[in-house]
């Protein structure tokens, strides 16, 4: 059995591995850190049902109840809702009434140090830990399996994801059911695990701690529309940008996102959720201060049906027909050319040199840290000078 070619025909959403009845295929990291599937021949039968699941290369019937899809700029109700979530706080009023009816909601959430993976939540408070962008590839794990149980339960499902993770379980499904309810998110693609967790350990040694909290873009200090991550250290945030200079070059994205079959209008989840960008063109002072809009796509009768009940608790404008500034929404992420030679350093060098070279962070190490909390910042600016001037002048010696 051949699962797929090249890398580029893999997104990784684990379908085969979830369809396997014989449990022969798992997910396994490559050298970049991302997750393939990997067949133990001894346990295969040669079905061929890992191979018809597959709905990044077979493809998927996109939902087209509305042609085009209808559209609408979204603000919860509740400020707190508001400034807990990464947008507008449309996930949170979607997922607040699926839970209140004794439903499961899946979405992507964090393992033992802040791994990125599919869980499920029933309350609230696990619900949560769903809320706000996370920009890396998550572990499905069993996921699919979950979803499965739970809809043959009868219980209402909500399922957040990727387009290609939403496209993947509904192909693992085979059928529709009249209780689950998709949200595909507005994808720019999905950065390496192994890339995101190389940072946090660099951060830690740079700080001298253990991370208790983190956020993927955090608005609290410098808005919606900045673009921040922080750590917490200690009670103390730490705001950088190493990790999303690394995410907008797109060299730490999987092979698979640089022809992504999802990045269009035509959507796979019933609803389609993304930030806003451009609201103040398409609907002027809908939004003032600067802590998130949601721009929310109805897709199937199915998320209308959602969106009507849940409606009362958020302000909205419809933007149906809107041209919507998303790239992708139009085409997807473009593939640098050093790519291959972003990896050779990842691999010869190490982190430090990639954050160095390619984010423009310096690793400090945790002395230095400590001593520009004491000395002046006019005095360490000194210090600075002279001792780049001594090195250069004891160079000059040694050469002459």
């Amino acid at each position: 059995m051949e699962l797929f070619q090249k890398k580029e025909d893999c997104c990784g959403c684990s379908a085969c591995a979830s369809i396997c009845g014989k449990h022969a295929i798992s997910m396994q990291p490559d050298e970049e850190g991302f997750l393939y599937p990997h067949i133990d021949e001894s346990l295969c039968v040669s079905c061929g049902q890992c191979i018809t699941v597959c709905a990044f290369q077979k493809g998927i019937k996109n939902k087209k109840d509305f042609k085009p899809p209808l559209g609408f700029a979204i603000r919860h109700k509740k400020e707190e809702i508001r400034e807990q979530s990464r947008s507008g706080g449309m996930f949170t009023a979607l997922t607040d009434y699926i839970l209140s009816k004794g439903g499961t909601v899946y979405g992507a959430g964090y393992g033992k140090h802040f791994v990125v993976l599919h869980k499920r939540a029933q309350t609230k408070e696990e619900r949560d830990e769903f809320r706000g962008s996370k920009y890396v590839q998550s572990d499905m794990g069993d996921c699919f399996r979950q979803v499965k149980k739970d809809l043959e339960d009868g219980k209402k499902v909500l399922f957040s994801g990727t387009a290609c993770q939403v496209a993947g379980l509904r192909k693992y499904l085979k059928r529709r059911y009249y209780n689950l309810f998709t949200i595909d998110l507005v994808c720019h693609g999905t950065p390496s695990p192994k890339v995101w967790e190389d940072f946090l350990c660099m951060r830690e040694k740079e700080l001298h701690g253990a991370i208790s909290s983190v956020s993927f873009r955090d608005k609290e200090d410098y808005g919606w529309a900045a673009h921040y991550e922080s750590i917490t250290i200690d009670e103390k945030k730490y705001y950088s940008r190493i990790y999303t200079k690394l995410f907008y070059q797109n060299a730490v994205l999987r092979p698979a996102c640089y022809q992504c079959k999802y990045t269009k209008k035509e959507r796979p989840g019933d609803i389609t959720l993304a930030d806003f960008w451009g609201h103040e063109k398409a609907v002027p002072g809908f939004h003032e201060d600067n802590r998130g809009v949601s721009l929310v796509l109805i897709n199937s009768n199915r998320g209308k049906q959602l969106f009507d009940v849940v409606k009362k608790n958020v302000y909205y404008k419809d933007t149906t027909g809107y041209p919507y500034r998303h790239t992708n929404m139009k085409h997807p992420s473009n593939c640098p050319e050093f790519r291959e030679q972003f990896w050779k350093d990842y691999k010869d060098y190490g982190f430090a040199y990639i954050s160095e070279h390619y984010a423009n962070h310096k690793f400090t190490p945790y002395w230095k840290v400590q001593l520009k909390k004491v000395i002046p910042k006019r005095l360490w600016k000194y210090l600075k000078r002279w001792y780049l001037h001594f090195n250069k002048s004891k160079n000059l010696k040694e050469e002459g």
